[in-house]
């Protein structure tokens, strides 16, 4: 599986990221809450990083269906 993250915007008003990826040549769109990301980056949180997981392994299981 080929897979890249094209873009990443950060959504102040919306407390989001809205993130596009491209795997296999298909553009996946995701949005994630910005609180999961700063919890991963200031505090090295594990359950942000299972969140963040999480969040990934369903854009690539949509693929799939």
């Amino acid at each position: 599986m080929d897979g890249r993250i094209n873009r990443v915007t950060l959504r102040t008003v919306q407390d989001r990221f809205d993130v596009e990826m491209q795997i296999n040549g298909r553009t996946v769109p995701l949005r994630i809450e910005e609180s999961i990301v700063d919890e991963y980056f200031d505090a090295g949180s594990i359950d942000a990083e299972h969140k963040l997981a999480r969040i990934l392994d369903r854009a690539v299981a949509s693929l799939k269906q």
